[in-house]
């Protein structure tokens, strides 16, 4: 084999590996049963809104999801190019097409905690119907607040836009 093919060879090897990482990770969940990544089951163990800089000692510790970007982690893309590094994933808040691709992109994630100022569930399947529009491949996932977990009388932390409901809870749930 001359130089030449042997170059070319390496060539077509490394642009085969390069697109091959540029592919969106495939997030599923089968039988109601595990998250899968690419076909791997995935238990996340996530940080929220942590700085991208701390990425390797979190890894380091077992964490290997970002939920949300947090001070000083730049763009959403600087973030997921971070994780990706570490071999982590990354939700992001909110919707971004421009980072839909990449392939450390986990899910994406509703505003934080829309029970504490009572964000109507019609809001957010309004959201969630955008979102899958535009990204039918990608997972999204709600954290709620301290609400739903109140006992009248003995903890009671739901937000008082409730007005001691927790009806919205059941209406989140009703979100596919």
């Amino acid at each position: 084999m001359k130089k030449r093919d042997v170059l070319l060879f390496v060539i077509i090897l490394v642009i085969n590996s390069a697109l091959s990482l540029a592919q969106p990770a495939n997030v599923t969940i089968e039988n109601n049963d595990w998250l899968r990544v690419n076909g791997e089951k995935f238990f996340p163990i996530m940080v929220w809104s942590q700085p991208h800089w701390l990425a390797t000692c979190h890894k380091n510790l077992g964490i290997n999801t970002y939920f949300a970007k947090g001070a000083g982690s730049g763009t959403d893309q600087q973030l997921l190019d971070v994780l990706q590094s570490n071999n982590m994933y990354g939700i992001i808040i909110p919707y971004n097409g421009a980072v839909q691709n990449h392939p450390t992109l986990l899910m994406w994630g509703f505003g934080d905690e829309p029970d504490n100022t009572c964000i109507p569930a019609s809001t957010l399947q309004s959201q969630y119907n955008s979102i899958k529009a535009n990204d039918p491949l990608h997972l999204l996932v709600l954290n709620l607040g301290q609400g739903f977990y109140s006992v009248p009388g003995v903890f009671n932390n739901m937000p008082s836009c409730m007005g001691g409901s927790t009806a919205l809870y059941s209406q989140y749930a009703a979100i596919p």
